[in-house]
């Protein structure tokens, strides 16, 4: 995961194949339910270990990753009034919202 995350500047399971996808939106999995049980809570105990919540934050993992979608191009994640901008443009150029999917940015 580190080499992807070096050579491609996220970690996205989206634009990743196979084994290392599934792996990927596992720990997705793992660290959302972390993130989102109260650190009181019986069910914290297990979720994530502390060094394997390290090792995910040291690659891009963060509380608020799964907050917008995330752009193919650069990595980082678009507000949602970056995406909806682009919806915007992409119908005053074309007319119609129905963007195809070999479009690009969007």
């Amino acid at each position: 995961l580190r080499v992807f995350q070096t050579l491609n500047g996220h970690i996205d399971p989206r634009f990743m194949s196979g084994k290392l996808a599934f792996f990927v939106r596992r720990c997705e999995q793992q660290y959302r339910k972390y993130v989102n049980t109260p650190s009181n809570s019986t069910e914290a105990f297990g979720i994530l270990s502390e060094s394997r919540r390290r090792a995910l934050e040291d690659v891009g993992f963060s509380r608020d990753m799964f907050d917008e979608p995330r752009t193919r191009s650069t990595g980082h994640r678009s507000s949602w009034e970056e995406r909806y901008q682009e919806l915007r443009n992409f119908r005053d150029a074309n007319g119609h919202c129905l963007v195809p999917k070999k479009y690009g940015s969007l």
